[in-house]
């Protein structure tokens, strides 16, 4: 099988000749020391510099070169792709507070993290930023990305389109610099409460955006969607098993049929515990849960709904940082026995590897995995 039939074949939960490998992300410190030199795919705080710089098509050329050549060196089936920022557009650099905090003109203030090398939007800014100049096109109420915004997708569908299975988000908005943070969490928590018919609307909503994204990707050669959003702590979900029924499940349905009608499985990515809403989970239509948190257990998970959840996932991101290889290779066996029955299962971390991971370890993953998720012939 190719990769890309492989990965298929497992979301329609029919047996491929192997159990398929794939990440949601690979950091740039993880990609620099498997191929031997720099990388701005996933780079983080030196991505970000870059663009403050003016060198993105320096950046560009490495997220194509990377994106390739690390697929091979891995033997991975699924690769991930973005858009990139247009070509045109500037990215001013902030005001220096000191060696890891900025603050631009607007008043937003950014902090670099040592732990995971982002730099993180720490401070809203106190005025709005005038709205960006967009040169893309819309068509029928999709927006359109720009050629240049496309470059990294055009380059990996050219070099790995016939042969590997190529996925991206669902969404074309114009891309700008990744600054993660967590000040959206409080007013998301608050929303369940003080509005909770607006959430379920705004989940309802977006079905039309993914059924029109969808049907762009699917005729640019995009194989498959992940979509998704943070829905839980360690400890829990962020709302009771009802209000996922009532706010987020009949939205969630909505756009995995939008997806399905234009001929694309999507996969749903979430940070958390989710065990106390499964079985809400399994009636999404959903073709893959990712980012299986270590606290869930995948064996029962695997047990209730592995005939109608698809899993990706299965080898603790935390001890792919602090174990050897040699455990790393145990769990990850274990994994492949446990999930692989049936199909239905995608060989990963439990979210994506991280700046800390030993290459060692990572690659202890891939072999092994290879070696023990075969099904018999």
């Amino acid at each position: 099988m190719t990769p890309k039939e492989r990965v298929l074949t497992a979301l329609r939960h029919e047996e491929p000749d192997r159990v398929p490998l794939g990440e949601f992300a690979i950091d740039y410190a993880v990609i620099e020391k498997i191929l031997g030199r720099k990388s701005y795919l996933r780079g983080k705080r030196q991505l970000i510099e870059a663009m403050w710089e003016g060198r993105r098509d320096e950046a560009v050329e490495s997220m194509q070169r990377d994106s390739v050549e690390l697929t091979l060196e891995l033997g991975l089936d699924m690769v991930r792709v973005d858009l990139v920022p247009d070509k045109d557009r500037e990215f001013p650099r902030p005001r220096r507070i000191d060696d890891e905090t900025w603050e631009d003109e607007w008043g937003a203030v950014y902090r670099f993290s040592e732990l995971t090398h982002d730099v993180m939007l720490l401070k809203a800014p106190d005025k709005t930023p005038p709205p960006y100049e967009d040169p893309a096109e819309v068509r029928e109420g999709l927006r359109i990305p720009t050629a240049s915004e496309l470059e990294v997708v055009d380059y990996v569908l050219e070099k790995l389109g016939d042969t590997h299975f190529i996925w991206t988000s669902p969404g074309t908005w114009a891309p700008g610099l990744p600054f993660p943070s967590a000040l959206w969490v409080e007013p998301w928590i608050m929303a369940l409460v003080e509005d909770p018919q607006g959430v379920r609307q705004s989940h309802l909503r977006a079905a039309g955006h993914v059924g029109r994204a969808a049907r762009f990707w699917r005729e640019k050669g995009i194989d498959g969607l992940c979509g998704g959003e943070d829905l839980g702590f360690n400890s829990g979900p962020f709302m009771s098993p009802k209000q996922f029924r009532d706010l987020f499940l009949p939205g969630y349905q909505a756009q995995a049929q939008a997806a399905h009608e234009a001929g694309l499985p999507l996969m749903f990515h979430s940070c958390g515990n989710l065990t106390a809403i499964w079985d809400g989970l399994a009636e999404t239509g959903f073709d893959a849960y990712q980012a299986i948190q270590p606290e869930e257990d995948l064996a029962e998970l695997k047990r209730r709904h592995g005939q109608d959840l698809g899993l990706w996932g299965g080898v603790s991101c935390h001890n792919l940082v602090v174990k050897p290889p040699d455990e790393i290779r145990e769990e990850t066996k274990w994994a492949c026995e446990t999930c692989m029955p049936g199909g239905g299962f995608i060989l990963g971390s439990s979210h994506s590897i991280g700046v800390g991971v030993p290459p060692e370890n990572f690659r202890a993953m891939c072999e092994t995995a290879r070696e023990y998720g075969r099904y018999s012939t």
